[in-house]
């Protein structure tokens, strides 16, 4: 092989890599459980949902405050970017009524510099100080969310402990606020690394030969 390929296939690995990540967050996008109609709630253990239409649970997190919403166009028409940024279904965090929150559990690397990324929007809006994102109980913004059908996307840098606590929370108590979607805590693959590496190795190797 000759040294040009060598030097090109190197460089190319170390480009690709650091698109690679895995997320550890479950059920990022809200898709499951499917909802049957164009919102439907998810209740605090000791609160009643105003709506008709309840699901128990959202698998991967736990609903806090009054309630929260999991809302769709699939079942209730219009511009699926109403609702959604990944997939067909979010949330509509001040829930029927509000105020809500979501949290999850993450099991980390302690000492690990891990990427959170999420898009918002509105259900109607937009809504000012709609939104709070707290790592380990620690509040990283408020977040004035932009007008329903707009996405934005926020993203922070955070370091694993081992075990730790992700949460979102509304401080409205009505039933339309801050749509959350596409949650992610994210760090480069083991592979990832080992491309990086493999590339600098051959790097060196090829200036090794030729001085």
């Amino acid at each position: 092989m000759s040294s040009r390929i060598v030097l090109a296939l190197a460089l190319g690995a170390m480009c690709v890599a650091p698109i690679m990540a895995a997320n550890i967050v479950q059920n990022g996008s809200f898709e499951n459980p499917t909802i049957s109609n164009y919102y439907e709630c998810v209740a605090a253990s000791s609160q009643t949902c105003a709506s008709v239409y309840t699901i128990p649970a959202i698998p991967g997190w736990t609903v806090g405050g009054t309630s929260v919403d999991v809302v769709s166009s699939s079942v209730f028409g219009g511009s699926p970017q109403w609702w959604s940024e990944d997939g067909t279904q979010g949330i509509d965090m001040a829930g029927t009524p509000g105020p809500g929150s979501l949290t999850q559990g993450l099991t980390t690397v302690a000492g690990l510099k891990y990427t959170l990324s999420f898009w918002v929007s509105s259900n109607g809006g937009p809504y000012t100080n709609s939104l709070t994102v707290d790592w380990n109980g620690i509040p990283l913004e408020t977040i004035s969310t932009p007008v329903q059908g707009t996405w934005q996307q926020y993203s922070f840098s955070v370091t694993g402990t081992g075990s730790d606590t992700l949460s979102f929370s509304c401080p409205f108590g009505t039933d339309a606020g801050a749509l959350l979607d596409n949650v992610s805590v994210a760090t480069p693959e083991p592979a990832t690394v080992a491309l990086i590496g493999a590339g600098l190795v051959l790097i060196a190797l090829r200036f090794r030969r030729r001085y």
